[in-house]
């Protein structure tokens, strides 16, 4: 999906398809393939996004994988049920291996999740609750930032519905999906703080249905209404008198 003009272009069939994170080094998307039908081993698959072509594939646990993404230095997170799973993607032979596996302690509904590439750190909403949370990867704390404001559309929400995708464009800014885009400023968040969400003008229909997402970006979508912390509700009135 080209998020400046909301156009669509399919790739590729990928049934079974989750957890997908793009490389920004080799151009590459990593995902997870299974098979939930006939009981399929999960497989790391790189991808080409280009056409959709798997170049390799790569054997890792038995579990339900929701949530990846790739960090700036070539390591592929992807959540499990109760762990992260970190796989090295840097060789140039796409010899995929896990290097490390940690427990996420805390319980979250993350359907995806992004790495900021300056710091390392992942970001995602809790679906469950409508939170940004935080992971740190070195020393596997969960910190929730704050209420989003992303559930149904309604006052003091921005009618996201539940994300589905999350990524960091190319300017640093996190960026989320579902019935919408929305953006948030990760820079200076503070533990339970209110969370400053801006609409992001992607297309005048909603987004496409989505499973998961990968930000692929090379420019940066023009943002529409920015709204001052913590004033989303005259927003959404807005967004709904419009409909």
């Amino acid at each position: 999906m080209d998020v400046l003009d909301g156009s669509v272009q399919p790739i590729a069939p990928a049934p079974g398809l989750d957890a997908l994170g793009y490389d920004s080094r080799d151009g590459l998307l990593y995902g997870v393939a299974s098979s939930a039908v006939d009981g399929t081993a999960p497989t790391v698959q790189a991808i080409d996004p280009r056409d959709g072509t798997v170049l390799a594939t790569a054997p890792l646990p038995q579990d339900t994988y929701t949530a990846g993404a790739v960090s700036a230095d070539g390591l592929f997170y992807v959540r499990g049920r109760r762990t992260i799973r970190v796989v090295d993607v840097t060789d140039p032979k796409m010899r995929m291996r896990v290097v490390r596996t940690f427990a996420v302690r805390r319980a979250l509904l993350l359907d995806d999740f992004a790495v900021r590439p300056k710091d390392g750190l992942i970001y995602g909403v809790d679906d469950a609750r409508h939170v940004l949370v935080r992971i740190d990867p070195r020393t596997e704390r969960v910190t929730r930032l704050g209420r989003l404001g992303v559930g149904p559309l309604g006052v003091g929400s921005l009618g996201v519905g539940r994300v589905s995708a999350a990524f960091f464009d190319a300017a640093g800014t996190f960026r989320i999906a579902g019935d919408r885009m929305v953006s948030v400023d990760v820079a200076k968040l503070k533990a339970r703080a209110r969370v400053d969400a801006r609409r992001v003008a992607v297309l005048s229909a909603h987004p496409p249905a989505l499973v998961d997402g990968a930000g692929c970006l090379a420019a940066v979508p023009r943002v529409i209404d920015d709204l001052p912390s913590p004033q989303v509700a005259p927003s959404v009135e807005r967004l709904a008198s419009s409909r």
